[in-house]
């Protein structure tokens, strides 16, 4: 029994470290923003979406470039976007993405400050088409609840291991 019980600890260890070997989804690879609209929000590239410095934004993970209602809807101004997103220049942690494929990832906390968003009605940006205004992308919160691998194996080994101590 203690040999069984052994075994089920070690292939509990083994799915988990399986499972976690690859991330299904990674929050933690850009700036991330959730309105109270149900809009997650990121900051995609330094350089405009489409033909700003030579790469085009990818959309991936469901987001896509926002609409006037997504910016009119989630921010007032510019100041409020600067504030979602806690843009300064003692923020390092909230810069564009190269995971969106621009190729850039670096931070341009003055151009978002001086209004080049690309893409963004003239009421949040005073210059939205300029080539290197920043962009920023959108997607809607709904997203499916799948449980992962590790998980189901959890939950089933752990299932397993009370069906056996009630047989011992």
């Amino acid at each position: 029994m203690k040999t069984l019980k052994l075994a089920l600890i070690g292939m509990l260890l083994t799915v988990a470290g399986v499972a976690n070997a690859s991330l299904i989804y990674q929050s933690g690879s850009y700036t991330y923003y959730e309105d109270v609209n149900g809009l997650e929000w990121v900051y995609a590239s330094p350089c405009a979406g489409v033909g700003g410095c030579g790469n085009d934004v990818t959309l991936i993970d469901d987001f896509r470039f926002p609409t006037e209602l997504d910016w009119n809807t989630s921010f007032v101004d510019l100041s409020a976007l600067i504030t979602a997103f806690e843009i300064d220049l003692n923020n390092t942690n909230a810069c564009a993405s190269a995971y969106f494929g621009s190729g850039f990832s670096h931070c341009d906390f003055g151009n978002v400050t001086a209004g080049y968003v690309w893409g963004a009605p003239t009421s949040i940006a005073s210059s939205p088409t300029i080539s290197f205004g920043e962009t920023f992308l959108v997607r809607n919160q709904a997203r499916s609840s799948i449980p992962e691998p590790t998980t189901l194996a959890t939950l089933a080994l752990g299932l397993l291991a009370l069906r056996l101590r009630r047989k011992a």
